[in-house]
């Protein structure tokens, strides 16, 4: 077919490379969309363009090419190598053979050791794939293509420096059948998918002095060069499980030829100009052109090698082998440039340390000259390099260099094309739930600026990345929509145009790097096994029914307890229980099995409250409450504090000590039980119970000796935390009880006081006639109580002290010679005489008042709160007057007489005085006095 360049489909990895960039497609989600795998008919595309026999000469014109070819998915086992058929087609290489014909390629496989020796060996047309790379929806095929072409031999229109530059194009893509052997049918080339040009230089190879071409470096074919395996050792040799018995790893001896020709070549002693090559460069660099610093830290020049016109024989070949003509094997003039011992000297090659990609290429730069004597000069080219001319100084081929190199050889060793790490998905969980069904939040981790592809299916985890029944959400590989941030994280919507039905669906991503212009995809996301796995992706569940409501246990109501605990059973596996309180959520259950508990962790005060329980399974639905609704009465118990007040004695002796309240305790009895409420007791009212109130002397330390002389004053008071009255009903002050009902509230604690007090008694004597005056000695003034223990006298030494409220017999006497004639109190009645008993020696007389019973009374009281004071009036029969006079026996004079003398005084003297005058005209009396 003609050589006009075609439309090329397949974007050229030079055009990747500049530019960064491949098509965005478009790809919005507004409805689900149909379940799809990659177009199996997408058009392939040569991804790189590693190495190629790209100087040719017109009579040996042999094609050689080593290259990665993008494809979808599936048209070549990864495993096995053999070609498998994708919508009925299978792939196809092809390629222009020269003179307007096509050639399609068969394919051999050779995959594995024996592949690898069977294509090193190849001499005829095929093409065959040393990897298939599998890049998310594409794979990427590894792959050697050698053919033969027909151009005219020895066109004049060739014989140009540098041979003339051309084109033909290969051709990709798919067909019906069986993959043909070489020469099979070429029916489908002229509706091939992709159209890639391959440009070459043309070299003419016509023998004479007018061949103006320059040197040549023959192409190997067939067995001409007797390689290792007595055949020919072809490019793209794979060294991953050795060849020729050498570990894996090492290309060799034998394996590569440089064969250097000059056509015009006649003689060294004379010739055309240009016409004598005996010398040439070479290197082993990597894909990207750089040195193989691990077999040569610079270009090694070979010098010595016998010129020749002719490239058809061995003679003249350079080969790694150990020779003393020039030698690709390792020598110490050969070190000295720059060649390492991972070279030989048997010419072995060890590649397994040298690093790259894993894909390296024999470079070479044949160099010219003229013969000693010059016969004519046709333009043919004089070639010489330095080191520097073809590396810089970081070991990269310069451009000038790149541009004029033959490449004569290349091996592969564990080549592979770099993918990204797997993605991996967070969101959906593997075996979570989810009530969401009109959008799928799905959210991960990837590498920064990488592009996700995101996959869905229905059921379990996928086994294939690419499996038709899937459907694509995103697409990563062709296009921007979910990019990785800067922080690593991703996160996608998936919102379908209707609900997603009940069910278990799984999700898997892969994703795809746009930093180097490759654009590989990585394996999938999440695999079920790090080393070896089976599955890849999250599956969860879609779950929108809603679960039973659980069983509530409700605790007996009332109760006392403020922080009430609840159980109850029903539980879904992995759903959580929610306790309402008045239909307000208060908290999540703990969840044991199929039962839940919850206890209340602020206590609740007094009241009437409802409670429920929902369960929220795992994939978020809520259940219907509990019911019953659960109606719980707090009726905490109360705590009260217990207080004693002592209270001081009205116009009281201050020379007598007050006690403490601490004295006492203040107790609550219930069923028999006593229990103190008093100081730090911490101490409650049960409600509905009732208690008696009451009080005692502690017990430690011993009380005060006079505390026992104090007894309650008042009734009960109890009050609310405030000092507010209690709600009616719950103080029996009668009775000294308390009873809290369940429903009471108030502010608490409660208060509940008790106040004490004492008496005191104090006694003054008085001589009759005479002026009233504390006791001098042999007075005295004895109280015997119906309690022995509260008896007390009164003397000269002790007139005063603290008494308890109580009644009394009391008892006066009086010093020899004297005979009692009264005993008097003062009147607490007249607020002006009470006022006066801590200086009852001036109280006037008609602040006295006589006690009943004379020297010995009964029943006399001691009133609680007062300060009493007794007068005991003695006399002598001198002092009994003879006439009664008034004005009050005071101003009696008495005659020396018997007792009946005395006792008819006693009763004048215990008259008031004139019956003590008007209550009115008293006081002024008193107060005169």
């Amino acid at each position: 077919m003609s050589r006009v360049r075609r439309t090329v489909v397949a974007v050229a990895v030079s055009a990747l490379a500049l530019t960064g960039a491949i098509a965005i497609v478009a790809n919005p989600l507004a409805d689900v969309p149909a379940a799809q795998a990659a177009d199996p008919l997408a058009p392939p595309e040569v991804f790189k363009l590693q190495g190629a026999a790209d100087r040719i000469g017109d009579v040996i014109d042999e094609l050689r090419i080593d290259f990665v070819v993008k494809v979808p998915h599936g048209y070549v086992n990864p495993a096995t190598g053999a070609m498998q058929t994708v919508g009925g087609n299978q792939l196809r290489v092809g390629y222009d053979y020269g003179n307007g014909g096509v050639r399609n390629m068969g394919y051999l496989n050779t995959m594995g050791a024996a592949g690898a020796t069977a294509w090193a060996n190849n001499r005829n047309e095929y093409f065959t794939i040393h990897n298939v790379i599998v890049s998310g929806e594409s794979d990427f095929l590894v792959m050697s293509l050698e053919g033969d072409l027909n151009f005219p031999d020895n066109a004049i229109a060739n014989n140009v420096p540098g041979g003339k530059p051309g084109f033909l194009n290969l051709y990709l893509s798919y067909a019906t059948g069986n993959v043909p052997g070489s020469g099979g049918t070429t029916a489908w080339i002229p509706t091939a998918k992709t159209v890639h040009p391959f440009d070459y230089n043309e070299y003419y190879d016509r023998l004479g002095a007018t061949n103006v071409a320059g040197p040549q470096i023959g192409m190997q074919f067939d067995g001409i060069y007797n390689l290792w395996s007595g055949d020919q050792a072809n490019w793209g040799q794979v060294l991953d499980f050795g060849l020729n018995n050498y570990p894996a790893g090492v290309l060799p001896p034998n394996s590569v030829a440089v064969d250097l020709a000059n056509r015009a070549y006649s003689s060294v002693a004379a010739g055309p100009a240009g016409s004598v090559s005996d010398s040439f460069w070479y290197a082993w660099v990597h894909e990207d052109g750089s040195l193989v610093t691990d077999i040569n830290t610079a270009p090694i020049h070979v010098t010595g090698v016998t010129p020749s016109s002719s490239r058809n024989g061995t003679s003249n070949v350079v080969k790694n082998l150990p020779s003393t003509s020039p030698t690709l094997a390792y020598t110490a003039a050969q070190g000295a440039q720059g060649l390492t011992t991972k070279v030989g000297a048997d010419g072995a090659i060890d590649f397994t340390t040298a690093g790259g990609t894993g894909y390296y290429r024999l470079a070479v730069w044949p160099e010219s000259r003229n013969p000693t004597s010059v016969t004519a000069d046709n333009g043919a080219p004089l070639l010489s390099y330095t080191a520097a001319d073809l590396f810089d100084a970081n070991g990269l081929i310069t451009a000038s260099a790149d541009n004029i190199k033959w490449l004569v050889g290349s091996a592969y060793y564990k080549y592979n094309v770099p993918l990204p790490p797997a993605p991996v998905i967070d969101t959906p969980v593997t075996g979570s739930r989810t009530n969401h069904n009109t959008s799928v939040v799905i959210s991960g981790r990837g590498e920064p600026d990488h592009t996700i592809t995101l996959k869905w299916k229905s059921g379990t985890a996928t086994t294939d990345f690419n499996d038709p029944n899937q459907t694509l959400l995103v697409d990563g590989q062709n296009g921007t929509e979910v990019t990785v941030q800067p922080d690593g994280t991703w996160t996608y919507t998936y919102t379908p145009a209707s609900p997603i039905a009940d069910g278990t669906y799984s999700i898997v991503a892969a994703q795809t790097e746009h930093s180097t212009g490759y654009e590989v995809t990585s394996p999938p996301s999440n695999p079920n096994n790090a080393t070896t796995p089976t599955a890849w992706g999250v599956t969860f569940t879609i779950d929108t029914v809603a679960p039973t409501a659980p069983a509530f246990a409700c605790p007996a109501s009332p109760t006392s307890n403020p922080t009430p605990s609840f159980s109850g059973t029903g539980v879904e596996s992995g759903a959580v229980v929610e306790v309402f309180q008045n239909n307000v959520k208060i908290g999540e259950a703990t969840v044991t099995g199929a039962s839940w508990t919850y206890t209340i962790d602020t206590a609740l005060v007094n009241g009437t409250y409802n409670f429920t329980v929902k369960q929220r399974d795992i994939a978020g639905n809520l259940s219907a409450a509990s019911a019953p609704v659960c109606t719980l009465q707090i009726a905490a118990d109360v705590p009260v504090s217990g207080t004693k007040v002592v209270t001081d004695v009205h116009n009281g002796d201050p020379s007598l000590p007050a006690v403490s309240p601490s004295n006492w305790e203040i107790t609550a009895t219930t069923g028999g039980t006593t229990s103190v409420i008093s100081g730090s007791s911490n101490f409650k009212f049960v409600r509905g119970t009732s208690y008696t109130i009451g009080e005692r002397l502690r017990s430690t330390p011993t009380p005060e000796a006079n505390a026992p002389l104090y007894t309650q004053r008042g009734q009960l008071v109890c009050t609310d935390a405030n000092g507010g009255a209690l709600p009616a009903g719950i103080v029996n002050a009668a009775n000294q009880t308390v009873l809290i009902p369940s429903a009471a509230a108030f502010p608490e604690p409660m208060r509940c006081e008790m106040t004490n007090s004492t008496s005191q008694a104090t006694f003054v004597t008085q001589r009759l006639g005479g002026q009233t005056t504390d006791p001098a000695a042999d007075w005295t003034l004895n109280a015997v109580h119906s309690s022995t223990q509260y008896n007390f006298a009164l003397d000269s030494a002790v007139s005063t002290r603290v008494a308890r409220p109580a009644d009394y017999s009391l008892t006066a006497d009086a010093p020899d010679g004297l005979a009692i004639i009264g005993l008097q109190h003062l009147d607490l009645s007249v607020p002006a005489c009470a006022a006066l008993a801590n200086t009852a020696a001036t109280a006037p007389e008609s602040c006295w008042v006589q006690v009943a019973g004379g020297a010995t009374a009964s029943g006399v009281a001691l009133p609680q709160g007062q300060h009493s004071v007794f007068r005991i009036v003695a006399a002598s029969p001198a002092d009994m007057p003879s006439i009664p006079l008034t004005g009050g026996l005071g101003s009696w004079i008495f005659t020396v007489g018997g007792l009946g003398a005395l006792a008819i005084a006693g009763l004048a003297y215990f008259r008031r005085h004139r019956l003590q005058l008007a209550a009115a005209s008293r006081i002024t009396e008193v107060s005169a006095e």
